[in-house]
C-alpha cells in the first residue's frame, strides 16, 4: 500500500511537472459543459455496462449476491 502510494504520488509528480494550474482553470472553465456531460454520461454508460456483464457472467454467485453488490465490486475494482 505504501509502495503503490508513493509510486502514484511519483507518476502524478512527473505527469504534472510544467502544467500551470492557471492554463488548466482557463481550460475548464472554456469548456462546453454539453461535451463534457456526454463524456461523463457515455463513461458511466460504459462501466455499469461492464458491471451488468460481470452480473451475467457470475452467475448463480452473481444472484445471489446481487446485482448492486456485483456492480459495487466491479466500481470498486476499477478503482484499484
Amino acid at each position: 500500500m505504501i509502495l503503490g502510494s508513493l509510486l502514484s504520488a511519483l507518476t502524478l509528480y512527473l505527469a504534472l511537472r510544467g502544467v500551470s494550474p492557471w492554463e488548466v482553470a482557463r481550460s475548464v472553465k472554456q469548456a462546453d459543459a454539453g461535451w463534457v456531460c456526454l463524456g461523463i454520461g457515455s463513461v458511466l454508460a460504459g462501466t455499469i455496462l461492464k458491471g451488468h456483464r460481470w452480473y451475467r457472467l457470475t452467475g448463480e454467485a452473481g444472484q445471489k449476491a446481487g446485482w448492486s453488490r456485483v456492480i459495487g465490486a466491479f466500481f470498486a475494482g476499477q478503482l484499484l
